[in-house]
């Protein structure tokens, strides 16, 4: 809420998909990644910009390519660009 009493957004929606920041006038778009987890970036430019990003990532998605989130890129990949499983057994501490 607001210091008159309204309540205020984080986001407006502008057309399905594409919102915008009240705050930072930054457009916002959504879209369901490839595990069917909601997903928002931020991108850079107007609403022209936001168009052309969510087209491609509707695209990929409706072609059955993975869409790359922020944390697939902190991931180890092989040669193949596959996830490695880096999970293993942990030690005890002061056991080398």
């Amino acid at each position: 809420m607001s210091a008159n009493g309204e309540k205020t957004t984080r986001r407006e929606r502008v057309e399905r998909g594409i919102y915008r920041n009240p705050k930072t006038g930054a457009y916002e778009i959504t879209f369901t990644d490839s595990d069917g987890k909601r997903r928002w970036t931020t991108i850079d430019g107007n609403l022209k910009a936001a168009r052309a990003a969510r087209a491609e990532v509707v695209a990929k998605l409706g072609k059955g390519e993975r869409v790359p989130t922020n944390r697939d890129s902190y991931a180890f990949r092989d040669q193949q660009g596959e996830p490695i499983e880096c999970r293993g057994q942990r030690l005890r501490r002061g056991v080398a």
